[in-house]
């Protein structure tokens, strides 16, 4: 996912909960790739690449918050032409309300950048080298973001209908 993809943001406001739902009751494992591939679009603000390094650092420091900082981030996603980023500091505001432990760190971690050269190499592997660090997976690169995969499988919701359908069919077909 890319924090300023607008379709990334509408499929975290339809299945996020769901996602949550299957991790903490261990029905899944789910995994986020963050990509920074909008960069160009945020006038120069690097706010997909900032975005990204920051759920990384929650991600590292307050793993147990992730899911919540993911939907703030997502659901607090800027719009162009109003705005094509937030600060630094709103999204540390975001890690307080997602009620992150860690926050000097995480803060640190933010205004260093510390995951911006991963951020910026997984992009490069992701959208035009590969390969994806997804086992089974059945694309060799990512053409867009959302890019959601089943076991290896490329979910596609004008194909495959409702994500959780999607899932159950997968189940039924091992």
């Amino acid at each position: 996912l890319d924090y300023s993809c607008p379709a990334c943001a509408q499929f975290e406001t339809f299945y996020g909960d769901l996602l949550r739902t299957w991790a903490d009751n261990g029905t899944a494992t789910v995994e986020f790739h963050v990509l920074a591939f909008r960069d160009a679009q945020t006038a120069g603000t690097r706010y997909a690449t900032r975005a990204a390094n920051s759920a990384a650092c929650v991600a590292e420091f307050s793993p147990d918050s992730f899911f919540a900082y993911n939907d703030l981030l997502l659901r607090s996603q800027p719009v162009p032409p109003t705005s094509y980023e937030l600060t630094d500091e709103q999204m540390l505001q975001l890690v307080q309300v997602a009620g992150s432990e860690n926050v000097e760190d995480i803060e640190n971690c933010v205004a260093e950048e510390t995951f911006s050269n991963w951020v910026s190499q997984a992009t490069g592997r992701a959208m035009s080298s590969g390969p994806l660090p997804v086992r089974d997976s059945e694309l060799p690169l990512v053409l867009g973001t959302p890019t959601v995969l089943v076991n290896g499988k490329q979910y596609q919701p004008e194909v495959h209908g409702d994500l959780a359908s999607f899932v159950a069919s997968m189940e039924n077909s091992e």
